[in-house]
Parts: C-alpha cells; structure tokens; sequence
C-alpha cells in the first residue's frame, strides 16, 4: 500500500492553513477541505479569541489528539534523553565593540536629526514604532558608515579603509587571522545583504576564500555552494594555514538562510549582531560529532550603543 512521508520542523510557522496543507496531503480523505478544516478549529486559529476559554482549551485538545494520531515527534530532549542525541556546549562569547571616529560621526548625526522623535519618546507622546526607521540607521552605522550612500570615497579603490572606518570589521579581522591561521571553518551571519557586499569586498581584500548565501542567489548556485563548503576539508592542525582548496568562510543572510542548513564543516559562527536562539539551535543539532571545545558563537555588538531587549526591538 503506498504511503505518504513528511518531516518538517515547523509544522505551524504562521496559521493553521499551513497545518492543514500538510495533512491534507498524508491524508486527504480524513482531514477533508480547508474551509471544513478551518470552520472545524477556528477559535484556535483565531488570534483574537481567548485561548484560555473552556471551548477553545477543547478544540485545542482534539487537534492535538488528531494530530497525535499521524504525528511522530522526536524533540531534542526527548532524543537527549533516550541518549540517541549528544550535543557538544555551545561557548558564546559577545564582543564590545567602540566605534570609530568616523562611526561616532555618523552616529551622532543621526541622533540629531531625530532629536525631535526621541523627545517625544521620553515625554510620552511618541511610541517606540515611530524610531524604528531611527534604530535601523543606528544599527547601520554600528555596522559601517559606508551603508550609507556618499560616504565611501570615490572612485573606490580597495584599500585598508574599508576596514579601518568599521570597528567591527576591525576586531572581525584580527578574529579570522586567528581562525584561518588555526583551521577553522567559519559561518559568517549578516542580516542585511548591503553588510554582505561590504563583507564581500573585505574577504577578498584578505584573500580569504568565502561562498555567500542571500535572497539573490538562485537554487542551483545555493546547493553548490552548500555542498561546495561542506565537502571541501580544512586542515585544523595547529600552526597550519585553512586548506585554501575549501571555503574558509560561508557568509549568510539570516532572512535567506539562517534556519535549516547543514553546513557541517564549519566550527565557529560570527554574527554582526545577536541571532535568533533558532539559528543557534539548529546549528548545534547539525553538529553532533565536533568536540566540545571547538563550538563557538561569537556575536559582535557595539558597545554603549544600540542593543537587543527581550521584546525583539532595539533600545537606545
């Protein structure tokens, strides 16, 4: 009797036709139409409904139920538990990092020209919305001045300015001289594709090998990439340079592929900024068999600046 198999991570991202599309396919003659689907469980997927009512607790009961019945979970603690899973601890470390004489510059500008919407902040007659255009130009600047347009010299010319005007860049040099110099293989995390550019140009100034992964790249490219860094070995004995015939670094857009990559090869990850705890999670589960003492997470954020808050937004 032929069968249908499915395995996801994420069997409800956003709603719960998403749920349904997945058992309909297993089993279209049980889980029906998506109306009848969404008519039967619509005070769980409505997200103005109170969930702590008796009538949604009910159907909230007989989804899982039904669910139970064509769905096998392996979580990782239930993995870990049975001993099937053994995962190395992550070291994370978080690097300050000053800003530089011409960060502070556009920094500060920046700061004045929005010196209206932050006083209104304080009096309380502006919300945090109204600065969210204000903080992602802040968390530019952090990053690097030459995000913003006019500021990078022309014609350009590739030269140590790149690196000299970034402090990030400045401490991400002195970390993968280190790295390479040791072996490693580094997965390099950006949320913007404009930091990636600059990566870019700052990877080849170095001479450091590198594949890249954004939106842009098409599937073909992406695949090749994945398997060209994962196959390609790194000499990680010590006082040896990195195997210059495999990619040193694999620089990502955490929009394009921060979640569900088996990158294998790599041992250490440096985020521009803090990732999301799934990045990390998924990361470590694609690691099982490296030693404890060569996992490593290093997020750079700017010191005295702007910084993640538990609600997801910035803070000034």
């Amino acid at each position: 009797m032929p069968r249908r198999l499915l395995m996801t991570g994420t069997p409800i991202q956003n709603n719960l036709s998403e749920l349904w599309a997945l058992m309909y396919f297993c089993m279209p003659s049980v889980f029906g139409t998506l109306d009848q689907f969404l008519s039967t469980f619509r005070d769980i997927s409505d997200l103005t409904s109170v969930h702590d009512s008796p009538e949604v607790k009910e159907r909230l009961q007989i989804l899982r139920s039904v669910l139970a019945a064509f769905m096998l979970r392996r979580t990782k603690s239930k993995l870990m538990e049975s001993g099937s899973l053994v995962l190395p601890p992550l070291t994370e470390t978080t690097v300050l990092v000053p800003l530089v004489s011409l960060q502070k510059k556009v920094y500060m500008s920046i700061l004045r020209k929005e010196l209206p919407k932050l006083v209104a902040l304080s009096s309380g007659t502006s919300n945090h919305q109204s600065l969210q255009n204000t903080v992602l130009q802040l968390r530019k600047a952090c990053s690097h001045p030459y995000l913003f347009p006019g500021i990078e010299p022309e014609p350009y010319e590739e030269g140590e300015h790149l690196v000299q005007t970034s402090g990030k860049l400045l401490i991400l040099d002195q970390l993968l001289r280190k790295l390479h110099h040791y072996g490693h293989r580094v997965l390099l995390f950006a949320q913007m594709t404009h930091t990636l550019d600059i990566l870019q140009d700052f990877l080849e100034l170095r001479k450091y090998s590198y594949e890249r992964l954004d939106g842009s790249i098409r599937a073909e490219e992406r695949f090749a990439a994945i398997r060209s860094f994962s196959n390609s070995s790194a000499n990680t004995s010590l006082n040896f340079e990195a195997d210059q015939n495999g990619a040193f670094v694999f620089m990502i857009s955490t929009r394009a592929g921060g979640v569900g990559l088996n990158l294998v090869a790599a041992d250490t990850d440096l985020a521009r900024r803090h990732l999301p705890s799934s990045c990390l999670q998924q990361w470590r589960l694609q690691r099982p068999q490296i030693s404890a003492s060569s996992l490593s997470a290093i997020p750079l954020q700017q010191s005295g600046h702007t910084k993640d808050v538990p609600n997801g937004n910035e803070e000034l």
